[in-house]
């Protein structure tokens, strides 16, 4: 439990009361003055009101210049909207308060002072990154998600989390990213991800400049706080001084950037560090039923380095009272859970628009194997990002590379990506060509002495020849099983079964669909085709679909029905054998996604099987005996 802290009162009550239409606590929030202040805002609880309606407070009670008040959040989208609600809350009238995401004013900082430095636009990035590419024979269809993972990097993701493309290791990626750079400091362009460690640097290195920014900006206010990462609090506290004007608002319980350097200590860390800082709980939930209130106070409870909070349901949505507010159903397998949610869906819709449900996902390859089912129930959906069709996985692919070899193609790309796909002790360096001969490599090995590796090579020979005369899925059944493609997948796994269970659920399915083609060629073909995926449609451009997402990206959302599947271990929490941080980041995550729901919440989980069993989410443990249903007894619309 954290302990230590200092819940301050201060502020008038004729003050306070002047603030109408909110709580006390929102009060006290707004009207605070002359001292740091930390805001712990917990779901639903009217944060972003009380950010708007504080800036109003300052300039019309306290006679703050607009121009001296910075506001930064996380998100362009959330600082534009912050920046309407204000205007709005002056009655129309535009203010130059400064509302913006970190990249954006810190950028508009060092731009004054360095204006001849260049930013890459997003074209260029694209050009500049497809040489390196191909240099290293990766194919450009990784290029957007390379100058993501490139962005993530820079902005503090820890190398071991980042969702790097395909099966790239971190060794080549860390080299791609040194690249991008050295080739983008040629041409005389920096990275705009690089903004803010430059904008640290300038303040450090000219005192005169910091004094100027820091007396320019009198009151500053930090949204979703517990987001920040070690530079950005950096920032913001050199800003803060001499004044100490310093109001920062978010939940600790809501931080889940953990990958990317931010940490919920940051909250401790602010309270020791402003000691005479007023401490103000937002506890009242203005978004959600008591029993979604309940259900997850109950679970974020068990995280132990916290600030503890009494979260209660201030109102939540009346409309739908008859409904039950949480449910926790068990599903022997997939299909079922998924057969499920469509019907639940379906159901729903009579009496809840389509755009106001959300089926919530820990991970995003998880959305794809529910797309069938709703397409089956006709029911209309919305993707808040790319998502990849399973025919774009990294297994599918170096599948469909052993069936291209077997046609007889010879790119060196193809080798590259299954020539040690199980480990065959082959060197690198005798794919010296791009076209590549295998008979060559052979001979090869055996002139240098290397028998071992002449073996290998002579083996893989052999079942590339019988793969080609065979139908799909049993040449895929020779590279899963006789080519040992599949010990090489357990072994990738690192122990996790229930990652190697999933990759074998997806390379089953495959291979099963496969049967549908009579030549590996044709099959090759409509892999390639497929391998694109669902292209994502923004929330703006369709609001009428079911709302499919991952828990990372619902933060900030809210959904009258959210539906949670697969809550078993391994995959909430992610992984196996974690350490306490992560289970607590974990069980962060797990209630961001429950926290979304306004008036119904679904919880699934997989029982498995009698060969394979599954244990739902150890995150259910304090609420599973209270808010079970039997998946075989309960209707789809109760």
């Amino acid at each position: 439990m954290c302990k230590g802290y200092h819940v301050h009162r201060k502020g008038s009550a004729n003050e306070r009361g002047e603030c109408l239409g909110i709580n006390e606590a929102q009060s006290r929030a707004i009207t605070h003055y002359g001292a740091p202040c930390l805001v712990l805002a917990g779901p639903g609880s009217g944060k972003t009101t009380v950010l708007v309606k504080r800036v109003k407070y300052l300039i019309e009670k306290h006679r703050v210049p607009p121009s001296s008040i910075l506001v930064i959040t996380y998100t362009k989208a959330a600082a534009l909207s912050m920046q309407r609600r204000f205007i709005r809350e002056m009655d129309g009238k535009v203010y130059p308060a400064a509302f913006g995401t970190f990249h954006a004013v810190f950028y508009q900082i060092y731009k004054r002072y360095y204006p001849g430095d260049s930013v890459l636009t997003s074209e260029e990035k694209r050009i500049l990154v497809t040489p390196i590419l191909r240099k290293q024979n990766i194919e450009e269809n990784v290029t957007d998600e390379l100058l993501s993972c490139i962005s993530l990097y820079k902005n503090g993701f820890l190398p071991e989390k980042l969702p790097l493309p395909g099966d790239m290791d971190y060794a080549m990626f860390r080299y791609l990213a040194a690249e991008y750079d050295r080739q983008a400091a040629a041409r005389g362009k920096m990275d705009f991800d690089d903004m803010l460690v430059r904008c640290r640097t300038l303040f450090q290195e000219k005192e005169e400049t910091l004094r100027y920014w820091q007396g320019r900006f009198e009151q500053i206010l930090v949204d979703e706080f517990q987001d920040c990462n070690s530079v950005q609090y950096e920032l913001v506290k050199a800003l803060s001084v001499p004044h100490r004007n310093l109001f920062v608002a978010g939940d600790d319980d809501q931080a889940i950037y953990g990958f990317r350097g931010a940490s919920p200590s940051i909250m401790r860390q602010f309270a020791r560090e402003f000691p005479d800082a007023e401490t103000i709980f937002l506890e009242a939930n203005y978004r959600s039923r008591e029993g979604i209130v309940t259900a997850s106070r109950r679970v974020i409870t068990e995280n132990k380095e916290r600030f503890p909070k009494n979260m209660f349901a201030a109102s939540g949505d009346k409309r739908f009272l008859d409904m039950r507010e949480v449910s926790i159903r068990p599903f022997a397998e997939r299909n079922s859970q998924f057969s499920y949610l469509a019907s639940r869906l379906s159901h729903l819709s009579d009496r809840i628009p389509y755009g106001e449900m959300a089926v919530i996902f820990r991970t995003n390859r998880e959305i794809e194997s529910l797309l069938p089912f709703l397409v089956q129930e006709g029911i209309p959906f919305s993707i808040k990002s790319r998502v990849k069709g399973k025919y774009a996985h990294f297994a599918v692919q170096d599948i469909a590379a052993y069936l291209q070899l077997a046609t007889g193609k010879r790119e060196r790309r193809l080798w590259l990506r299954v020539l040690n796909k199980p480990d065959r002790n082959v060197r690198r360096e005798l794919l010296a060509e791009e076209a590549v001969n295998l008979q060559e490599m052979i001979r090869c090995s055996e002139r240098d002495g290397m028998p071992e590796e002449s073996a290998a090579l002579r083996r893989l020979s052999r079942q590339l020849e019988k793969m080609e005369g065979m139908s799909p899925p049993l040449a895929i059944s020779m590279v899963r099983y006789a080519a040992g493609y599949e010990r090489w997948l357990k072994q990738k796994a690192q122990n996790r079964m229930e990652v190697y269970g999933e990759w074998k659920e997806l390379l089953d399915g495959v291979q099963e669909e496969a049967g549908k083609f009579e030549d590996i060629r044709d099959w090759i073909s409509y892999v390639k085709r497929e391998e694109k995926g669902v292209a994502g449609i923004e929330k703006g451009q369709d609001g009428e679909g079911v709302q499919l997402m991952t828990m990372h990206a619902s933060k900030g959302l809210e959904f009258s029905y959210v539906g949670i599947p697969n809550v078993n271990e391994g995959m909430i929490p992610y992984g196996r054998m974690i350490d306490r941080v992560a289970e607590e980041e974990e069980r962060r995550l797990f209630f961001v996604g429950m926290t979304r729901a306004k008036t119904a919440l679904d919880i699934l989980y997989l029982t498995g099987t009698k060969e394979h069993p599954r244990l739902p989410s150890r995150f259910l443990n304090p609420i599973i005996k209270d808010y079970s249903v039997s998946s075989s007894t309960s209707s789809s619309n109760s």
